[in-house]
């Protein structure tokens, strides 16, 4: 069994867990068993996998696994539904809240999802303060009890199975900033026997060896997201093949890979090289930089982190001349890496000169940054009054239609692992105007014939070369032509040989 591990599945999956699940579909299709392995706790996880297109089958989340719902199968809980002891009255407060009452005091908090089932509710003393609060899984039943102190800060925390016993248990105390911090946990009757741990590493080993051994034991483990999963791979006791894949940057400063300090994840690694069986990258290129490096202490392997389904390979070409004209597209995340504001400038300049030129940014903001970099870039759009023919579209799950109109896509990151964007967009027949950067551009764009490849950071040359393309569709049409053709050397067939 292969087992590809990372944090999360989201109802708007980012480049590697798409990456992940395009793989996993790969290895069912030559009938080589693969799960995704994910290790947070995620109350919507089910819906976010359906949403995607992934059955339960193929994921196995961490929680789930010691509560036994990896399979379970329920109806959302709603507020009309939640169940009320005699004497108890709800009373809806606003459109995502209701209280419940009993003898005029109001005694839970019922906040709903943005789907208006249950998501948690607030248990509350008679000083009307939160002593525990319960959270629902999208599925319906109550998943986690979190106990609160005099002081609103959590003490203890319970996982429980369908039938509400306790399956995982982590203490918490405060710190000198008065911030909860887990101390240790415990997984309670797992094959008859109670566990425990001193932190969340500790336990995602247990959880590995657990599904390792229960599917036959020396399996595959293939770290995708390395804080999720690097610790936890080499504390592993049971046999496995233990790989790390890195999707982008393997030294901390991404622009001087011979003398930058290796990241530190991956540097875990390098300090268990013995337990390692090889570190995967998507180019060649990083391959051999980082074997370089390293001094081959760890094997390097190259497989591209994308391919082109048999699907899209046979699929009609779109006649050039039924694009939109002057459609310029980027899908990226909004974050300072990807450098969307060099991009906008550039536009901002073709479209002085050809007032039919459009761009349209897909991708979302970084939310642990609090969104800066989209708000930034949103206020030089607003600023310059640029909104008519620059479009922050976010997060859409099917790009499809979106290559299939666009005359171009533009990539100016600083840096990249691969760039699944630029795969799907010559498999849909779209050029690319790309930074020459490390890795990935150079391996899927040949420069003059599907697209072309401007020295980095060079924000002239950037709008001078978008101009030029598009004032030429005769020779962007012959570009779309051989973007068809070079996206077959990134075939499944191809990529699956790897």
């Amino acid at each position: 069994m292969y087992f590809f591990i990372t944090s999360k599945i989201d109802s708007t999956p980012s480049a590697i867990e798409l990456a992940m699940i395009n793989r996993q579909r790969l290895f069912t299709k030559h009938r080589v068993p693969a799960m995704i392995v994910t290790r947070n706790y995620v109350r919507d996880l089910h819906q976010n996998m359906h949403q995607v297109g992934l059955d339960d089958e193929f994921v196995v989340n961490m929680y789930d696994y010691f509560q036994g719902t990896t399979d379970y199968e329920g109806d959302p809980l709603t507020a009309a539904n939640y169940p009320r002891v005699k004497g108890e009255t709800l009373v809806r407060v606003n459109t995502r809240e209701f209280d419940v009452i009993q003898r005029n005091q109001r005694r839970k908090r019922i906040v709903l999802n943005p789907k208006g089932n249950v998501d948690y509710v607030d248990i509350l003393n008679p000083q009307d303060a939160v002593s525990r609060r319960d959270y629902y899984d999208t599925r319906g039943f109550l998943s986690v009890a979190q106990y609160f102190d005099e002081n609103q800060i959590i003490v203890f925390e319970q996982h429980l199975n369908p039938k509400k016993q306790p399956v995982l248990e982590t203490f918490f105390r405060p710190n000198e900033h008065h911030e909860p911090v887990a101390t240790h946990q415990r997984v309670l009757n797992f094959k008859g026997n109670t566990y425990e741990f001193e932190d969340w590493d500790q336990l995602t080993a247990f959880f590995l060896d657990a599904i390792n051994t229960e599917f036959g034991g020396h399996g595959t483990m293939i770290v995708d997201r390395s804080d999720a999963g690097m610790h936890p791979l080499v504390e592993m006791t049971t046999t496995a093949r233990k790989y790390e894949f890195l999707h982008s940057n393997f030294t901390l400063d991404p622009l001087d890979v011979v003398n930058s300090p290796i990241v530190p994840y991956t540097q875990i690694g390098l300090d268990h090289a013995d337990q390692m069986n090889g570190f995967i990258m998507s180019t060649q290129a990083e391959c051999d930089d980082m074997t370089n490096h390293i001094h081959n202490i760890v094997p390097t392997i190259g497989i591209p982190v994308g391919s082109v389904s048999d699907e899209r390979l046979d699929a009609q070409p779109v006649d050039f001349s039924k694009r939109q004209a002057g459609k310029v597209i980027a899908v990226a995340r909004l974050s300072v890496e990807k450098q969307l504001d060099q991009l906008i400038k550039a536009i901002a300049y073709v479209h002085e000169k050809l007032p039919q030129v459009t761009l349209d940014i897909y991708g979302y903001g970084d939310s642990w940054t609090g969104f800066k970099e989209e708000k930034r870039l949103r206020n030089l759009v607003n600023s310059q009054q640029w909104q008519s023919f620059i479009s922050f579209k976010g997060f859409v799950h099917d790009l499809a239609p979106v290559y299939d109109q666009a005359q171009m896509m533009v990539l100016t990151s600083q840096y990249e692992g691969f760039n699944l964007g630029i795969l799907e967009a010559l498999s849909h027949g779209v050029p690319v105007v790309a930074y020459d950067v490390k890795y990935g551009p150079s391996d899927m764009i040949e420069d003059g014939q599907n697209g072309r490849l401007i020295p980095a950071n060079n924000l002239v040359e950037l709008g001078k070369v978008i101009l030029g393309l598009l004032r030429q569709p005769e020779q962007l049409a012959e570009m779309s032509e051989a973007a068809y053709g070079r996206s077959s050397q990134f075939s499944e067939a191809k990529v699956w040989q790897k």
